[in-house]
């Protein structure tokens, strides 16, 4: 099934919760199971072209980031990023041997990576994860089999490395709705080496570890000898947080926290996962919180005018912001959207009511505005 280009669909971007891609891997599974096919791959493939243009319809597959797709380019000493879907950090043990910081998602996108990797003629001795995400781990199992790569990651977010159907069991214990068939779920990858402060140490080389809460639980980011630290999804670069209306952080209240952790490091460069590499993020950061802040107050002034239940809520955020009524987009929302209700109500900001059988939010007060949340 082919994706033609269409502006609004990257809204939502990378900030993809366990709780959606849980869903989404659910699908192929129960219908392999259904069907008790012996080839699930054969389910994959045309589903993952589906997917993977919903998350970049906004941007053609080619001109995603223009000739420089999967280049490797030079950051300072060892230390390179390959300009892919995903920034994937890559530090130089000599001429032949590297090591990566995190990889990108399954099926295509990893053929493209190990095509660039072997016409630099590369090997990948080892792939440091920033978190268990699809698009930070699922080539993961394709390198270290090519490659035999030690692979770290840390405590809780190895379980989605090792166990990718974990996604599918946490979140749809039943048969999923009909949907497109086809989806590429990575295989499961070992995980050798746990990531924990302060510090890992591969073949002699100390990479820092540092705790970045908020976009998942035990999120870290991993920083080379060259002082040149891999941020992973803890904050996002431009150009795209003029393009994202809702960004998704497991826990918003841990992810500001590590945004401003981050404000009193002194890495010489910073790279997100998704973005352009910086030298200074006091300026990106703070857009990055406004974005927060802005639809955090959106749904608060809502609810302060009269109680909504959930899906009313996805319905007004998504009409705001242009959000396509596609079955997958109105689940990511809705795991966005809730991300928030839990950090307004942990806030108490907002509490929970019961009419009629159905839970709905509702404002404390109809008085006083949301104070933003400003650095």
């Amino acid at each position: 099934m082919e994706a033609s280009p269409k502006k609004n669909d990257l809204l939502l971007l990378k900030f993809i919760p366990h709780q959606a891609f849980m869903f989404i891997f659910s699908i192929p599974d129960c219908i392999c199971s259904f069907l008790s096919t012996k080839q699930p791959q054969a389910f994959y493939c045309s589903y993952f072209k589906w997917f993977y243009a919903i998350i970049f319809e906004d941007i053609p597959e080619r001109q995603r980031k223009g000739k420089n797709m999967f280049a490797i380019q030079h950051l300072k000493g060892n230390t390179y990023f390959i300009n892919a879907p995903t920034n994937i950090g890559l530090y130089k043990l000599d001429e032949k041997n590297c090591i990566l910081i995190d990889a990108c998602y399954p099926g295509p996108i990893t053929d493209e990576l190990l095509e660039a990797l072997e016409h630099h003629h590369l090997h990948v001795h080892a792939i440091l994860n920033t978190h268990g995400h699809i698009d930070h781990f699922g080539s993961i199992a394709a390198l270290k089999e090519k490659y035999h790569s030690i692979v770290a990651a840390a405590p809780f977010e190895n379980s989605f490395i090792e166990y990718p159907d974990l996604y599918a069991f946490l979140l749809v214990p039943f048969v999923p709705f009909s949907l497109d068939k086809n989806f590429y779920l990575p295989k499961g990858a070992k995980v050798e080496i746990l990531l924990e402060p302060p510090r890992c140490t591969i073949q002699n080389i100390h990479f820092d570890i540092i705790p970045l809460p908020g976009h998942t639980s035990n999120h870290i980011g991993i920083a080379t000898p060259d002082k040149v630290l891999f941020v992973g999804d803890a904050f996002t670069g431009e150009p795209y947080t003029e393009r994202i209306k809702i960004y998704y952080h497991q826990n918003i209240s841990d992810a500001i926290d590590s945004m401003r952790f981050l404000l009193k490091t002194n890495y010489d460069v910073y790279v997100p996962s998704h973005g352009n590499p910086v030298t200074a993020i006091e300026n990106i950061i703070q857009k990055n919180i406004q974005s927060i802040n802005s639809t955090v107050d959106y749904i608060y002034q809502m609810l302060s005018k009269k109680p909504l239940s959930t899906d009313e809520i996805v319905s007004a955020v998504n009409t705001r912001f242009h959000i396509p009524e596609k079955f997958v987009e109105y689940y990511i929302a809705q795991s966005c959207i809730m991300s928030i209700l839990s950090f307004l109500e942990n806030s108490q900001k907002i509490q929970i009511v019961f009419e009629n059988g159905t839970i709905k939010f509702a404002g404390k007060s109809r008085i006083h505005r949301y104070e933003s949340i400003m650095i």
